[in-house]
């Protein structure tokens, strides 16, 4: 009962999660977050009681770094709601369905976490180099200056550096398996890729809008525009940074020019989303490949 009512649970609405941050320019509803929270409680409550305090421990881990990382523009508000969520309503690693191997009683949440990341480093590259395209408010000057230099290339040769020690670390206190083998050369790759063409990578995740365009919780990519436009926008508000809540926007949204927004980015919801049916499939990554 208690597995299958809260699995059921968890993959819905890890599932609406991913299905808002797809389809609805990366913003994820505030109902949502907050039914989802509120929903999680409950579960705990429910079916967690005898580890109540734990699973409101883990939460609260969660919840903390997770609103100064919004605060600063590196992580949206919804992605912390829906980690504390899930911390919730499963707060430690449960038995994987393929496998019979043990599951240390670390938080659910850390698996999901790291098969999450997992998945975007090796789906990032692929999505964005396939799809090869930028947005059109952005100019073919700034095309032409994104293509991979010197530094890219070194920093690429880096990446399969560190991976190759990381090989030879899990062979030598381990021992190597053909899974952990594959994992580590796939990451090696994807990384080394994105290494090579972040500065495509970042073009392509972003959409040029107008300031009255902005919706609460967008990431602005400061770090992409000229000191000049920074300069104009600050003017109009002190508060201009890579956070756009309800606050700036009121404040800037008469300014007729163009910023750019992370609104063609991987929505992060998805690889949670996969990353908690990883986990549940084969438990901790990290323990299955050792």
């Amino acid at each position: 009962m208690y597995n299958t009512v809260v699995i059921a649970l968890l993959l819905a609405i890890t599932f609406i999660y991913a299905l808002f941050d797809t389809f609805n320019n990366r913003n994820i509803p505030n109902i949502v977050a907050y039914a989802s929270v509120v929903l999680g409680a409950a579960v705990t409550l429910i079916f967690n009681r005898d580890v109540l305090a734990y699973s409101a421990a883990f939460a609260a881990v969660i919840a903390v770094p997770s609103y100064l990382l919004y605060r600063i523009g590196q992580l949206g508000a919804g992605d912390g709601f829906e980690l504390v969520a899930i911390s919730l309503m499963l707060p430690f690693q449960p038995q994987p369905f393929m496998g019979n191997y043990p599951q240390p009683n670390m938080p659910f949440a850390l698996s999901v976490f790291i098969a999450a990341g997992i998945v975007t480093i090796i789906g990032v590259p692929l999505y964005y180099l396939a799809k090869n395209r930028l947005d059109k408010g952005i100019s073919k000057a700034i095309s032409g200056k994104i293509k991979p230099d010197a530094t890219d290339m070194m920093k690429a040769v880096a990446m399969l550096a560190v991976y190759l020690l990381l090989f030879v670390f899990t062979q030598y206190f381990f021992g190597e398996t053909f899974a952990s083998a594959l994992l580590i050369m796939v990451l090696g790759i994807s990384s080394a890729t994105l290494m090579m063409y972040n500065k495509r990578i970042n073009y392509s995740m972003i959409r040029m809008i107008y300031p009255s365009q902005l919706e609460d919780g967008d990431i602005i990519a400061v770090n992409l525009m000229a000191e000049r436009d920074i300069s104009r926008f600050r003017k109009v508000s002190r508060r201009f940074g890579r956070l756009a809540d309800i606050g700036l926007i009121k404040e800037i949204k008469h300014v007729r020019a163009k910023i750019p927004v992370y609104r063609n980015s991987v929505p992060l919801s998805l690889s949670l989303f996969f990353g908690v049916v990883i986990s549940l499939a084969i438990g901790n990554v990290l323990l299955f490949l050792v």
